[in-house]
């Protein structure tokens, strides 16, 4: 009995739990001949991202949320909207995924000859000078409010 109202619950939770995928209303922004901390070059590296929100005219309203290790732009979708921590009626907040999380470049989706177990190592610098540029060269953006998260993406 205790072994069938658990695989029920299970079964419940797996099919009324709200599930962050990676899909959709993502962005690309690609850098030409991004030179990594390593010292290879990546000659197309691709910073997926999201936004909320909408960037006042003085462009000076925005927060950058970094992915945390592992996870997506998704990961805070929890604290996104309109009176919530990161309000987006207030903010125009910009979501990175971080490089190797299979949205930005990755292993799994660079071509030759970083592709796979050839994709060079990434530092958190690299990550940061990608965040820097998409803001400054993709959003014309020269300040912002906060950059904030959790894990190393913060």
């Amino acid at each position: 009995m205790q072994k069938s109202a658990i695989r029920i619950l299970l079964w419940f939770c797996l099919f009324t739990a709200r599930v962050a995928s990676a899909d959709g209303g993502h962005q690309i922004f690609e850098i030409r001949n991004f030179e990594l901390e390593g010292g290879d070059v990546l000659p197309v590296a691709k910073v997926s991202y999201v936004t909320h929100g909408e960037l006042n005219a003085a462009r000076d309203n925005v927060l950058l949320v970094p992915s945390f290790y592992g996870g997506n732009h998704h990961g805070y979708d929890f604290l996104i909207g309109e009176g919530m921590a990161l309000d987006s009626s207030r903010y125009f907040i910009v979501a990175t995924d971080m490089f190797q999380n299979g949205l930005s470049s990755s292993p799994s989706n660079t071509p030759p000859p970083f592709n796979g177990p050839n994709f060079p190592t990434i530092a958190i610098r690299d990550n940061i000078e990608a965040g820097y540029r998409l803001l400054t060269e993709e959003l014309g953006v020269s300040s912002i409010v906060a950059v904030l998260g959790f894990s190393m993406g913060a």
